[in-house]
């Protein structure tokens, strides 16, 4: 083989290698194909949104939609979970229905910092994976205060 041809090889193969470590390292960039993020949740919280959840589906108070919609699964996952843009609109959308459901201001608040905090994870930026995962974190806490917030209405 010549010199020549195994420089453009290795050149060919190194583009390559930086486009994947750029697209892991900043997964929901505009160069990303397949936007995907791995959340892990803290045990304490995805246990708090586990109970509360629970909580709302046997109590006779609550809408089933409403206990649906605040009892998210991603949320109460203890062991990784991947999202793409699918999770991430479930997610919305059940934002969405639990803020239409409930009145308690509190609680509204919550779910209104839940739901900016997502739209910063859902748009194409060059956020690294450990700022999104944050993000994602807060959204959760966001959601685990509203769960609290309305459960003291009840």
């Amino acid at each position: 083989m010549k010199t020549s041809t195994i420089n453009k090889v290795s050149f060919g193969l190194a583009i390559v290698c930086f486009y994947f470590a750029l697209t892991w390292l900043f997964p929901m960039s505009h160069i990303s194909f397949s936007p995907v993020i791995t959340f892990e949740s803290e045990e304490k919280n995805a246990k708090a949104v586990e109970t509360l959840s629970t909580s709302f589906h046997d109590s006779a108070n609550v809408d089933d939609k409403l206990a649906e919609a605040l009892g998210q699964p991603w949320a109460m996952q203890k062991s990784p979970i991947a999202m793409n843009d699918k999770s991430l609109d479930y997610i919305e959308t059940q934002l969405n229905v639990a803020l239409k459901s409930i009145t308690d201001e509190a609680a509204v608040k919550e779910l209104q910092a839940a739901k900016r905090d997502l739209a910063v994870v859902q748009e194409r930026s060059w956020k690294t994976r450990y700022t999104i995962q944050d993000y994602i974190a807060k959204v959760q806490a966001h959601l685990l205060n509203a769960m609290e917030a309305y459960d003291k209405t009840l």
